[in-house]
């Protein structure tokens, strides 16, 4: 393992120093929270992806269930409703719930810097894509 600083420890703390007085004291200090921002969210950000992805699996097999408990279909087929149009609300319903999922994450992304160089049309898009992919 290489050291962090080749110098001295002089040279370790002046580093500290100005970094310390840069990140406080200068127009630069809105960067270095964004960094510290950044290098916070990095390590959680796989885990709110993941539970933004359970969380509407979750509400979406609860709506099904509840639909099998009521019988709701057969009601709606009683009334003219034809499997299409069904097949559609249900997909419009799941659609929803995953944009706003994706569409949080993808707020969170921008502001944390983490995905900065992709625009936030592609970036949720990919994120929605992916979503769309495994739950079918």
């Amino acid at each position: 393992m290489t050291p962090l600083f080749q110098g001295s420890d002089r040279d370790a703390k002046m580093y500290i120093l100005y970094t310390f007085i840069l990140c406080h004291f200068s127009a630069f200090g809105s960067c270095c929270l964004r960094f510290r921002f950044t290098k916070a969210i990095s390590r959680s950000m796989p885990l709110f992806m993941t539970l933004s992805w359970i969380f509407t699996a979750a509400m979406i097999v609860k709506d099904i269930v509840y639909e099998k408990e009521w019988r709701l279909k057969e009601v709606m087929k009683v009334m003219g409703l034809s499997n299409a149009v069904h097949w559609l609300s249900w997909f419009i319903t799941s659609f929803v719930m995953m944009l706003v999922s994706v569409l949080l994450l993808v707020i969170v992304l921008k502001v944390a810097f983490v995905c900065s160089s992709i625009s936030i049309p592609l970036l949720s898009r990919w994120i929605l894509e992916s979503r769309l992919t495994v739950q079918q």
